[in-house]
């Protein structure tokens, strides 16, 4: 940072979590540094995927380093300190962030970044979350490498279980995969149109899709749904929606409903002035918007313009969420299906 050789840190900005808008952050401070500002990160991994880009690393388009951001390197950019380890609460009356392993960190300004936790699965060795992503490529590559894992079920019908389903079925021509949906219908909050051409395109794959289908258990060999058909299995992978942490809540912080953190326009939670979330972990009071990684993309810039402006006493700024984001689903084989609002198209160029 743009500081004084010997000038002491006058006020702690703590990033916790490595998620996309604290990415943009570092790059913003890195760029342009604040004196009396120290900024930590604090992220589980070193390493950041981006996760718009695993079903490209599933389909042989990508390799690892291509979708992962070097948080320890960005940190050092932006003349920040890196710490490798996981939060588990918050003391927010004495603003500390707690770990079991470590001693607490105290803050100044705290923002929360960390994403949210996978959805209610099943537990079973023959299920595998897709998130936390660095938790899950270790586990795909060994699944990948197995003779005997023919028959993959995928739990979640949007966008992310639809991308994954097509793009293994591109690159791993052994394996079947049945895409399983507890709704009627598959990205049910996308364009009809671009669902029908989804459709045809996982038929052409041999992908099978069952909707209205509940999962109720998953073992060797099978998955029982709730309504008693069984699915033949090898093992199965949960891409369902993410789910929030209990611990913004039990530190005392106004969540939504569901345990997201309530933040107003300026990305700042309506109960505790000097924390701010953003990305799928946040819920934004007026203008709530799916958990997506398009739109932590998105929230980085004000984000970084308000921790700055907050620590050294300036009027933070509003942002305008976009009503509809460009969503675009990979077909595996180097073409793409777009569409925002109503709109939709597909091709190569798509996918470019």
């Amino acid at each position: 940072m743009n500081r004084a050789p010997h000038a002491p840190p006058l006020r702690d900005i703590v990033l916790l979590g490595g998620g996309h808008a604290h990415v943009q952050v570092l790059k913003t401070f890195g760029m342009a540094g604040e004196p009396g500002l120290r900024l930590t990160v604090v992220a589980r991994e070193a390493h950041s995927p981006y996760s718009g880009m695993l079903p490209g690393l599933v389909a042989g388009h990508y390799a690892w380093d291509d979708i992962h951001i070097d948080l320890a390197r960005l940190a050092a950019f932006a003349g920040a300190r890196f710490v490798a380890a996981e939060a588990t609460g918050l003391d927010a009356s004495n603003q500390r962030v707690t770990f079991n392993d470590r001693p607490p960190l105290r803050y100044d300004v705290l923002s929360v970044n960390t994403g949210g936790v996978p959805g209610a699965g099943i537990a079973s060795d023959f299920v595998t979350p897709v998130k936390p992503i660095g938790r899950f490529l270790p586990a795909w590559q060994r699944l990948a490498a197995e003779d005997g894992i023919r028959r993959l079920v995928i739990v979640g019908g949007g966008p992310g279980g639809v991308e994954l389903a097509l793009a293994i079925s591109s690159a791993h021509s052994r394996l079947h995969c049945t895409l399983i949906e507890a709704g009627p219908r598959i990205l049910a909050h996308l364009a009809g149109g671009l669902r029908r051409r989804a459709m045809e395109h996982l038929a052409r794959r041999g992908v099978e899709v069952m909707t209205d289908a509940q999962v109720s258990s998953a073992e060797a060999g099978e998955v029982l749904l709730a309504d008693g058909r069984i699915v033949a299995a090898d093992h199965v992978l949960w891409v369902t929606g993410v789910e929030a942490p209990e611990w913004p809540a039990a530190a005392g912080l106004a969540t939504d409903d569901l345990g997201f953190i309530v933040v107003n326009r300026a990305l700042q939670n309506i109960s505790h002035a000097q924390i701010f979330a953003a990305g799928d972990i946040a819920s934004m009071a007026d203008a709530p918007r799916p958990k997506s990684g398009v739109y932590a993309v998105r929230q980085g810039p004000i984000l970084a313009a308000n921790l700055r402006r907050f620590a050294i006493g300036k009027p933070l700024r509003r942002s305008r969420p976009q009503k509809n984001a460009l969503a675009i689903i990979g077909l595996g084989d180097g073409r793409a299906l777009g569409c925002r609002g109503r709109w939709h198209v597909g091709g190569s160029w798509v996918w470019r």
